[in-house]
């Protein structure tokens, strides 16, 4: 199931409206020349729709259901309006801001596989560093034959 989450030590939650609006951006480009489609960045035309577009959020599988279909019923035609909107945005966007946002999920994956590397599955953001120094140095110390 296509869905958008968002995860930390505290809170899981789900914005149906990303979903919804991903979706469509997507429809729509499917409707114009692949030359324009490949000209178009699909993360801007999204986020200049969310931004047009009210926040759904639920924290269980069932309120996300309850949620997207309530999105469906009551926001469909501002939905496809303001990823036309957001398309439009982004084919004459001109990036003054170039900087894409961290991505956590890819941070997760790659202290999972730092784990795994270093032989350490009690690595985490706070010992990250000094775990790091110890496995250096200690790979500076041994002899190398």
């Amino acid at each position: 199931m296509n869905r958008v989450t968002h995860l930390d030590t505290h809170h899981h939650y789900g914005n149906v409206t990303e979903v919804l609006a991903i979706e469509e951006v997507e429809r729509q480009l499917k409707d114009v020349s692949v030359d324009l489609s490949q000209t178009i960045n699909k993360t801007d035309a999204v986020a200049y729709a969310l931004n047009r577009l009210p926040s759904m959020y639920a924290t269980t599988e069932e309120g996300y259901e309850w949620q997207k279909q309530q999105a469906k019923k009551r926001l469909s035609p501002l939905i496809t309006q303001a990823a036309k909107w957001g398309i439009n945005a982004a084919q004459r966007n001109k990036k003054r801001f170039a900087t894409p946002l961290f991505n956590q999920n890819q941070a997760e994956v790659t202290l999972r596989k730092l784990r795994v590397l270093l032989g350490r599955e009690d690595l985490n953001w706070e010992n990250l560093v000094s775990a790091i120094e110890e496995y250096l140095n200690l790979a500076l110390s041994t002899k190398i034959d």
